[in-house]
């Protein structure tokens, strides 16, 4: 949402149909991180819910090297093939310096936005969520400054803002870190790296999958879009592109609400799961309910109610 509002105004069209063509990889790095972090916490939660405190160091500790091994692996694919994902992405003639420039420094990233979900999520489970929203807060804040200060300040244009997103995003990580760095004494899941076993891979994947698969449909309608959008008139596909853009951001809103609450609950859930305390569950997904029904239909209002100052911002 920040990349899209500035990049929009400060360095134009061609900017916002970029970050729009450059959506279907964040929303990559968006599902192999909630898959592992979901999937794998509903087995943390419960685990800690039934007081087994080791068999939930256990699992955390294999799913945090599979996410270091998948960030990795995007690292060391996509960066190499940087310029035929440029091609698949629809990135041609004046988009392509433009789109080389902010995607360079995302696929650089990757391990970063792979890690930050999974461990976000972790961080919930182990007790501590006002510091996964303090890391969410950071990332906000950095993002916002940095992109004012690297596109206004240095005039360094597109590659400033993926620049500043990819910074804020690193220090958005180094927050959730700090967790387990600190004494507390409802911490109970420790930093280490363990080998995991086949069964419990697909434990993560199927746990976490039917969260995953909404970025899956996500990426597919953007660079569908995309595509057709760009090829449907060589003189005005970058505008429809842009302007497709902008709907999405718009999107983006509602559904961080839908799925906030989603991911707090399935959290509180696998933990009274482990607790066996099925009369809390129901009570949370009420709560739940109620507040995304509320939070959808005031965002629905202001929605249309605003809609020209909000094209314009």
């Amino acid at each position: 949402l920040i990349d899209a509002i500035l990049v929009g105004n400060l360095v134009g069209s061609d900017g916002l149909a970029v970050t729009s063509i450059a959506t279907p990889v964040f929303l990559f790095y968006a599902l192999l991180g909630m898959t592992l972090g979901v999937g794998a916490n509903v087995k943390i939660g419960r685990a800690l819910g039934s007081d087994h405190v080791e068999e939930a160091n256990r699992i955390f500790h294999e799913v945090l090297l599979t996410g270091v091994l998948v960030g990795a692996l995007c690292l060391a694919v996509v960066l190499p093939l940087r310029e035929r994902m440029l091609d698949l992405l629809g990135a041609e003639d004046a988009l392509r310096p433009l789109a080389r420039q902010y995607l360079t420094v995302v696929f650089g990233s990757a391990p970063v936005f792979v890690l930050s979900p999974f461990l976000a999520n972790t961080v919930r489970t182990d007790s501590d969520p006002k510091l996964a929203a303090a890391s969410s807060a950071v990332v906000v804040v950095f993002n916002l400054s940095l992109d004012i200060l690297f596109m206004q300040g240095f005039k360094w244009g597109i590659v400033g803002a993926s620049s500043a997103l990819c910074i804020a995003e690193t220090l958005g990580l180094v927050v959730l870190l700090f967790h387990f760095a600190r004494r507390s004494a409802s911490r109970r899941l420790r930093l280490r790296l363990r080998l995991p076993g086949w069964a419990d891979l697909k434990a993560f994947v199927g746990n976490g999958f039917g969260v995953g698969s909404a970025f899956i449909f996500q990426g597919v309608v953007m660079f569908t879009f995309n595509t057709l959008l760009l090829a449907s008139d060589r003189a005005n596909g970058v505008t429809y592109v842009a302007i497709f853009g902008v709907i999405y951001t718009m999107s983006t809103i509602p559904a961080a609400i839908f799925d906030g609450a989603g991911n707090a609950i399935s959290t509180v859930a696998s933990i009274f799961t482990g607790e066996r305390d099925s009369e809390s569950i129901l009570v949370t997904m009420r709560l739940g309910l109620k507040i995304v029904l509320a939070g959808g239909a005031l965002v629905g209002a202001v929605f249309v109610v605003f809609t020209p100052q909000l094209m314009r911002f």
